[in-house]
């Protein structure tokens, strides 16, 4: 059995620039984080998947399937499955890039498990092939990702500390990227200046609020607990707060103490996928 840990992914900047065919292109910085989920691989001699998750929703249509039969198809020496145990600890549809790490781990695992070291070349398409994140996901770190998730370039962030913040409400990407279609036709880009990416920002914010005002409030909640700055990740619904110390996040953390809500103190990482011995953070 091999054991992997996929870590969360915050987004610290975050503008829509444009579509691309089918895409939207993006300019975002984006950020690996401590919440993890935890993958364990076990080798099959069929040619198959088996995903065994206490989400009965996560053991069909899952990204991890679509992750294997994608990386078999660009490197057919890959002739058998596996089955994987996962442990779910990122909130779905949250913005977190739950699903799209653990695919970036089960290409890491299947590229690992048969010897193949491909280059920059053939891997950055296939992991683009299997969701826009997945390859900001494989890396990690401290990324400035534009385009549509296909142009990476290592970014310097001030930012370790952050408390994250789940109010259990799921929001499709699909649906918010159809939403700021809407409000972008209706004259609300136009009417914005370009953005700083040293600046915490994310456009999607204009959109989600007035339909989520949870999601609002609790931004400015966290701002009330003492956050130097705080935002939604994504397309939602997590927010998080950026603070100077983890014992500040903590004492944040317990003074938002609310059971409808998912709360953790996390640290930023200097990797997206890890096996469980190669963990470190990038601070």
């Amino acid at each position: 059995m091999i054991r992997y840990r996929s870590y969360a992914k915050l987004n610290l900047f975050l503008d829509i620039t444009g579509i691309d065919g089918p895409l939207h292109t993006l300019d975002m910085v984006m950020q690996s984080v401590s919440l993890y989920d935890e993958l364990t691989f076990e080798p099959l001699l069929e040619n198959r998947v088996e995903i065994v998750c206490d989400n009965v929703d996560l053991q069909s249509n899952n990204i991890i399937e679509k992750a294997f039969r994608l990386t078999q198809r660009v490197f057919p020496q890959i002739r058998q499955g596996f089955r994987v145990t996962l442990n779910k600890k990122i909130p779905m549809g949250a913005g977190l890039a739950g699903g799209s790490g653990n695919a970036a781990a089960t290409v890491h695992y299947l590229l690992t498990q048969n010897h193949i070291k491909p280059s920059p070349k053939w891997l950055r398409p296939l992991l683009l092939s299997i969701g826009s994140d997945v390859a900001f996901c494989y890396r990690g770190g401290t990324q400035r990702v534009r385009g549509v998730g296909d142009v990476l370039r290592s970014y310097q962030s001030p930012h370790r500390h952050f408390l994250i913040v789940s109010p259990h409400i799921a929001v499709s990407s699909a649906e918010a990227y159809r939403l700021w279609d809407a409000f972008d036709v209706r004259g609300g880009r136009s009417e914005e200046p370009a953005k700083d990416p040293h600046r915490p920002y994310n456009a999607f914010e204009q959109i989600i609020f007035p339909l989520y005002p949870e999601i609002a409030r609790l931004k400015s909640r966290l701002l009330d607990l003492g956050a130097t700055e705080a935002l939604m990740s994504g397309s939602g619904s997590a927010v998080f707060g950026i603070f100077k110390t983890k014992d500040q996040c903590e004492q944040a953390e317990k003074q938002l103490n609310d059971k409808r809500y998912s709360t953790w103190v996390v640290r930023g990482m200097s990797l997206g996928v890890s096996r469980l011995k190669d963990v470190e953070y990038s601070c």
